[in-house]
């Protein structure tokens, strides 16, 4: 986590979205650059084509990232809870001549997630699924304002359970034998020590996933790992 290879655009650091983490390094939204998926594929000569999982890939920014990826040479496993969804994704890449896959991964469901351990040669997990928690007030169903003592304690459970607990099973599953030796994880998050967007539960889940970056990251180095993890601020969308 400590250094960050130079995507098309300057790493923002850390410290200036989040706190005092210092010297480590948020990635800006450019994720992946024709020079790094060369470097990546001569390390993987094994294989031609260097391979994707993207969770919540059958809209928004996981879309995006599926089709950017794909025209990039990548396969893609397009990762939805919902069937139907994700196979409308994977025949829209089909269209554009990428080569892409459904996945299911249901993040509110831990048993379905152990099914992901059959995956092989994953060269890049990208975990984009989530969800805002409930933001439902008596202003509208998406208060983006709404008030930090409002949240109830279901709410928390729900939103934890989704964005951080199964994004944690997500890579527990795949550790051991799914990802390759170089292989990169990309955690799609937020900065939690700001002033100007604060949902509380979506905020706490981050704050955890945040956390548990920073701890694999620890470990990948500890245990002299050549995999790396990385936690991604896309931006407002």
């Amino acid at each position: 986590l400590e250094k960050v290879e130079k995507t098309g655009q300057q790493p923002v650091p850390f410290t200036a979205l989040s706190g005092d983490w210092h010297r480590h390094w948020f990635l800006n939204s450019n994720l992946i650059d024709q020079q790094q998926m060369s470097k990546a594929t001569t390390k993987t000569q094994r294989r031609k084509i260097m391979k994707t999982l993207i969770t919540g890939a059958n809209k928004g920014i996981g879309f995006a990232l599926a089709q950017n990826l794909g025209h990039r040479g990548y396969e893609v496993l397009v990762g939805a809870r919902n069937e139907t969804r994700g196979q409308e994704a994977v025949e829209k890449l089909k269209a554009e001549g990428i080569t892409a896959k459904f996945v299911k991964v249901d993040l509110d469901d831990l048993n379905q997630l152990t099914s992901l351990s059959a995956l092989t040669d994953i060269d890049l997990l990208i975990n984009n699924a989530g969800i805002s928690g409930n933001i439902h007030s008596d202003k509208g169903h998406l208060d983006m304002e709404k008030s930090a003592f409002d949240y109830s304690t279901t709410d928390l459970e729900e939103t934890i359970k989704t964005n951080f607990l199964g994004t944690h099973a997500v890579i527990k599953e795949l550790l051991p034998h799914s990802l390759t030796e170089n292989a990169k994880i990309i955690n799609i998050t937020v900065p939690v020590s700001q002033e100007y967007w604060m949902p509380l539960a979506y905020v706490t889940s981050k704050a955890a996933q945040n956390a548990m970056t920073f701890a694999f990251g620890h470990q990948f180095k500890k245990d002299k790992s050549k995999k790396q993890i990385f936690a991604v601020m896309p931006g407002a969308v």
